[in-house]
């Protein structure tokens, strides 16, 4: 089972609504993504799920993974990622 933290997220909302993170805040720090280098929609089978986006990115030499959940319109922090 996955560990995610809340966290503060700046989109880029285009036509279609939130389209990618562009800053987020974890620890009191500003991060800037510098790339996206994986994005993928998580869909379960069961009746009352709901999708969420899972971006993973990368941020002063390090990779995140930050994971939108449509139901509760709400980022999280999955876990951070080795360092590049």
């Amino acid at each position: 089972m996955r560990e995610l933290e809340p966290i503060t997220v700046i989109t880029y909302s285009g036509g279609k609504g939130v389209e990618r993170p562009q800053i987020f805040f974890y620890n009191n720090h500003r991060f800037e993504i510098e790339m996206i280098i994986f994005r993928a929609y998580e869909i379960t089978h069961h009746p009352r799920a709901v999708p969420k986006r899972i971006f993973r990115v990368s941020a002063e030499g390090r990779e995140f993974t930050l994971i939108y959940d449509e139901a509760t319109l709400e980022w999280y922090l999955e876990r951070e990622r080795r360092e590049l």
